[in-house]
């Protein structure tokens, strides 16, 4: 591979990142495989909380405390906040987000940190 094309894998590899998104039942299915076979998983980048709530059953979870372990594990700067859509308006609303994001001018490579930035500033909450 020349220079050249490795600079362009890299751009292309990092652009990929951005646009990525998680299978999350698929991801939860591998998680819990690896669980098994006692791999660490925060050694694959996510903190306790993330592995708690993907690993956890939603009725078993504790939310107050997943809340809390949230801030700790993002450095306090931000916490998940999960909401639920229909699986037929996942895309819609994906797109309506960005849309949104783009007409606000929100420059954010993180989706959901962009999509808490639209969703404030629709409910007049201050971000």
């Amino acid at each position: 591979m020349t220079d050249d094309q490795r600079r362009a894998y890299s751009i292309a590899d990092n652009k990929l990142s951005e646009l990525a998104e998680w299978d999350t039942p698929e991801l939860q299915r591998v998680l819990e495989e690896l669980r098994q076979e006692e791999v660490e998983l925060p050694s694959l980048g996510f903190c306790e909380a993330e592995l708690e709530a993907l690993l956890t059953p939603e009725e078993e979870l504790d939310w107050a405390a997943l809340d809390e372990d949230l801030l700790q594990g993002l450095g306090k700067t931000h916490v998940l906040l999960l909401v639920k859509v229909a699986v037929d308006k996942n895309d819609a609303l994906k797109e309506a987000l960005a849309e949104r994001a783009k007409a606000e001018g929100i420059v954010e490579k993180d989706a959901a940190v962009s999509a808490g930035l639209v969703l404030g500033r629709l409910l007049g909450v201050d971000q």
